[in-house]
């Protein structure tokens, strides 16, 4: 992984000054899972709010995704009633 990261560097004409591995920052697994994951990460960072963004490059099933955890947070009913009013 460095080597190719020097390389990277390399090719678009600058020199690395620092190379850290990162851990990812993905959350995935059940929506319930998810959906604790993303509480525990609003209470520990107390933060207002957060923006989802799903590397799903289908539609149908990026929007299925957000869907699945728009139901684990607010409810199968609350999200029934949500998407029916708009």
């Amino acid at each position: 992984m460095r080597r190719r990261a020097v390389a990277f560097a390399r090719q678009a004409g600058s020199r690395p000054t620092r190379i850290a591995r990162r851990e990812s920052s993905l959350i995935s697994g059940t929506p319930e899972q998810v959906k604790a994951r993303l509480d525990a990460l609003q209470a520990e960072e107390q933060l207002d709010e957060l923006i989802i963004d799903t590397p799903i490059s289908d539609g149908p099933a990026r929007l299925h995704s957000l869907r699945l955890l728009a139901q684990a947070h607010y409810g199968k009913e609350v999200l029934n009633v949500l998407l029916n009013n708009n």
